[in-house]
């Protein structure tokens, strides 16, 4: 008897109480899905695009390779005596011989745009990483955290200082940015929506 009683009290709810948390459960799951969605969203862009540096405000050609893991940018260190880096990498034959430096300690560096243009900037160090060589060794690069403005949406993740004096284009876009902006390459575009790129807006 307790039972029926107990049952009855639970259908007796009324129903507009019901069909508001059933339109609430309703509307909660479509937003949380389109979050994850807009989230997940892809575009694809060509292997090569202009982007902008939103640390130094610069526009520059890019090249989206999805064969680097790593992003990479041409800059000259102007600190890096202070921090053990030699003229900017340090090369080694064994990786016991890495670089000792204190990361998080601010960087300096120099970046030019395709006209000429300059820009210091001056960032925490995040890391020293090791990339082999085909000669045999490892040469040593900083790395920082860079915003890069690629297609007009910014795109945030580790970026390593090198010289690049024999590659045509100064910055490299690797997976890691790749991945963390949901982009795609169809290697038989270029300049997908022009050569220009939009000017950097902060976020």
């Amino acid at each position: 008897m307790s039972y029926l009683k107990s049952f009855s009290k639970v259908r007796a709810y009324p129903s507009g109480f019901v069909f508001g948390v059933a339109l609430f459960t309703v509307l909660w799951s479509s937003f949380q899905l389109s979050g994850i969605a807009d989230r997940g969203e892809t575009h694809t862009l060509g292997y090569i695009e202009p982007i902008c540096i939103e640390e130094a405000n610069l526009r520059l050609d890019a090249k989206l390779d999805t064969g680097a893991a790593i992003s990479s940018i041409r800059a000259k260190v102007l600190n890096a005596e202070e921090l053990n880096l030699g003229d900017g990498t340090v090369k080694v034959k064994d990786k016991k011989d890495a670089p000792r430096t204190s990361i998080g300690k601010p960087i300096r560096f120099e970046l030019a745009d395709d006209r000429g243009r300059t820009q210091v900037v001056e960032l925490p160090l995040v890391d020293v990483v090791p990339i082999k060589l085909k000669e045999g060794g490892y040469v040593y690069r900083p790395e920082v955290e860079m915003t890069f403005h690629i297609d007009g949406r910014p795109v945030r993740e580790r970026v390593n200082l090198a010289p690049r004096p024999n590659f045509e284009y100064a910055v490299l876009i690797g997976r890691n940015m790749l991945s963390e902006g949901n982009i795609l390459v169809d290697s038989s575009r270029r300049y997908s929506n022009g050569r220009k790129a939009k000017m950097c807006r902060r976020q």
